[in-house]
């Protein structure tokens, strides 16, 4: 559906600006993913009423996200943890920058082996796939 929209965008001769396209994509992936994820067709519209109507007295916001959405302060800070999380995504580097300025040196080698050696020590630690947990 979404590389139909955007075949007939491009056909007609505009062009789509960056960030829209990425919102499109992740606005589209997160509906999507909820028909994905439901047990049947009715859940899955629960689940969307609840996503774009918040006043809704559904079971799946729980009681303290109710009342932190009636709080002010909780408000507020949603609000500030929202505008942090965006400046940090907005003005720190990306892999692909780190990438580039990333130097070999002893301690990112040591960094590394000690990486890879507690990875080794904990595999037997780990949990069943979080997929399997929904």
């Amino acid at each position: 559906m979404s590389i139909l929209t955007h075949r007939i965008w491009k056909n007609k001769g505009y062009r789509m600006p960056t960030i829209l396209g990425w919102g499109i994509t992740l606005f589209s992936v997160n509906i999507f993913w909820i028909f994905f994820r439901a047990i049947n067709l009715n859940n899955a519209i629960k689940v969307l009423k609840a996503m774009f109507i918040i006043n809704t007295n559904s079971f799946l916001i729980s009681l303290k996200y109710k009342n932190a959405l009636n709080n002010s302060m909780g408000n507020k800070l949603i609000l500030l943890l929202l505008v942090i999380a965006i400046l940090i995504s907005i003005f720190s580097i990306n892999s692909s920058q780190k990438k580039d300025i990333f130097k070999t040196t002893k301690f990112r080698f040591l960094e590394c082996l000690l990486f890879l050696f507690s990875s080794i020590m904990l595999v037997n630690r780990l949990a069943s796939f979080l997929y399997f947990n929904f």
